[in-house]
């Protein structure tokens, strides 16, 4: 291991694990790094030292993310990095992607060289159901009723369907035509609408973000393609390994065979798209490609309270990761991370619960406690705070966000977005708009916990985990016997490992303080998590209190009591506080089940 002076000078405070990363120079690595570890810095870091040490130009260096956001950061933390260290070499060719850009950029320099008729245009998200609809009878009517006999049951609900699972059949490298030999009436019918789908697209110049992939999959199983694309490469780095897909790995593999350099680096407990494809057992598909292959650990956690680690390596570990099938690894490959933040051993207990009594009782009393976080200067702005959801829609949502606008707390609902829904130019290296909008400073975000991954914040709340869908998803259901996975890995065991790893990433999120919150008690599923965390009615509130402002008796603000005239509306099962305007204890306080409900005044 050789590692450049300049960056040991510049950064001194690299761990160990993260100094192997960094200073390993040839042949296949597999770097497993657990959240908060500084993963993306460290193949920066790494990408840097190759530079220095003369084994990598930026012409036959690669780096691979999922986001053009990402690419785009990791860029320009990269070519920071490479001006401080004093490296004087031109970094204008540096290539810094994302998969689907790279895609793009093969099939568009090899396409002409195979007399491959290339696309005119990739299609988005949008673009993609607009192209559906728009040829709706062209692709669907001759199976409209073994699709309306599935349950989709009017035109648009089989446009949504069809590219979930148009989608996913490319993903996986299904062919279309196993469908159709299924003798199952729905799978047939879908095997025969995407095969008239994938024409009409090839016949109008067109390709969606799936296509790209599988045609530069089958364009790189030819060896020549290989060579003349992959020549140049001498150095392939990639981000985020767990959430590729089984095309975008063997695209990537073709592309390290002519060098073996290959760098992943990801977490597979952080798999969190696997329902977009993205392969549970990649990690192990890549061992056994490569087996022998460098496997580094970053274990080091520099984001989070020791309360939140510990809660995170408590929740993982309490799924059965095991592979009863013979000889087969197991679904997980046991990994501990440690608290190493500034601020792991800060005073105050780390994760903490809330209950009501129903969903309404839930959200009030959260919103009391970020109320009192605020008052008490233990943080300092409300858009400190992330409200972490399954899905942020009505159903969902509104709850919560009516009872933050209720306690005077601003609160920005963040809108689902596409994080893959864009293909740049060659490298992804121009100023573009990104897929994630940042929230009105001020505000609490109330996001998805798939939105949230790759961010961070001071306080994390997950709220409704009283809830917990273990259901198996329809694409898993039809479509699993036609996946080459372990026998083991059932739908229904991929549905309960599937919510396993979304929720160690929603609590991963958290920096100083992660609140568990729930209407009657947590669904059983979450009991390993909520055994180590405070009730939020036993906590020292000093532990959290700014001098002189934490108001010691546990009830919840007038603010939630909303004046009408001369009477008073209070949420149910709530509780008002009248207080005299002199300092001392409440006058009066009243539960709203002793109050009797009266009618506004007319007019």
């Amino acid at each position: 291991m050789t590692i450049s002076d300049a960056i040991l000078n510049q950064h001194p405070d690299l761990d160990d694990q993260q100094l192997s990363v960094i200073g390993h120079h040839t042949g296949p690595a597999l770097v497993l790094a657990g959240p908060g570890s500084g993963k993306t810095a460290s193949i920066c870091l790494r990408a840097v030292n190759l530079l220095l040490q003369g084994r990598a130009t930026p012409r036959n260096m690669l780096l691979c993310t999922f986001t053009r956001a990402a690419a785009l950061e990791m860029r320009q933390r990269l070519i920071a990095g490479a001006q401080a260290a004093g490296y004087s070499g031109d970094l204008a060719n540096l290539r810094v992607t994302t998969i689907h850009s790279l895609c793009h950029q093969v099939l568009s320099n090899l396409g002409t060289t195979v007399a491959m008729k290339t696309p005119d245009r990739v299609i988005n998200a949008v673009e993609q159901l607009e192209f559906l609809r728009n040829n709706f009878d062209v692709i669907f009517a001759s199976d409209t009723d073994a699709l309306v006999d599935h349950g989709w049951s009017d035109p648009e609900r089989i446009v949504n369907g069809a590219r979930r699972f148009f989608d996913r059949i490319a993903d996986e490298l299904i062919d279309p035509q196993e469908l159709i030999d299924s003798g199952k009436p729905f799978r047939v019918a879908l095997g025969q609408c995407n095969q008239r789908y994938l024409r009409l697209l090839h016949q109008k110049g067109l390709i969606d973000f799936a296509g790209l992939q599988t045609n530069v999959q089958r364009l790189l199983d030819n060896p020549g393609m290989v060579a003349h694309y992959g020549g140049v490469i001498r150095h392939l780095l990639v981000d985020e390994y767990q959430d590729t897909n089984r095309a975008q790995q063997h695209i990537l593999s073709r592309l390290a065979e002519t060098h073996g350099n290959i760098c992943v680096v990801g977490d597979e407990d952080q798999l969190i798209y696997a329902f977009r494809g993205a392969n549970p057992y990649g990690f192990d598909e890549f061992r056994r490609q490569f087996p022998d292959a460098s496997t580094f650990e970053l274990a080091g956690n520099y984001r989070s309270h020791r309360d939140v680690v510990a809660v995170c390596n408590t929740w993982i570990g309490s799924f059965n990761w095991s592979n009863p099938d013979p000889g087969q690894m197991p679904f997980r490959q046991p990994k501990y991370i440690e608290p190493r933040a500034n601020h792991a051993e800060d005073n105050h207990p780390g994760v903490l619960t809330v209950v009501g009594v129903d969903r309404g009782d839930e959200a009030v009393w959260l919103a009391d406690l970020l109320s009192r976080l605020k008052d008490q200067n233990f943080i300092g702005s409300y858009d400190e705070v992330a409200v972490l959801l399954p899905s942020v829609k009505s159903r969902y949502g509104d709850v919560y966000a009516d009872a933050l606008r209720c306690s005077n707390i601003p609160v920005y609902r963040d809108r689902i977005q596409d994080p893959f829904g864009e293909v740049g130019g060659p490298g992804d290296n121009t100023p573009h708009r990104t897929s994630r909008r940042s929230h009105p400073a001020g505000h609490v975000l109330l996001t998805t916990i798939h939105q949230a991954k790759g961010r961070e914040w001071p306080v994390v709340c997950t709220a409704g985990l009283h809830l917990a869908d273990l259901r198996p998803s329809e694409l898993d259901v039809q479509l699993g016997p036609h996946l080459p996975r372990p026998p083991a890995y059932s739908s229904s065991r991929a549905a309960e490992l599937d919510l396993g790893r979304q929720y160690y990433v929603a609590f991963s999120r958290a920096q100083r303080l992660l609140i568990l919150s729930a209407a009657r008690n947590p669904h059983k599923i979450f009991r390993p998590a909520w055994c180590g965390a405070v009730p939020r009615e036993d906590v020292d509130q000093r532990l959290l209190s700014g001098p002189g402002k934490f108001v010691a008796e546990d009830t919840r603000p007038s603010s939630s009591a909303v004046s009408n005239a001369q009477h008073i509306v209070v949420p149910a099962s709530s509780t008002l506080v009248l207080r005299a305007n002199i300092p001392g204890p409440p006058d009066l306080v009243l539960h709203s089940r002793q109050l009797r409900r009266t009618s506004p005044p007319a007019g």
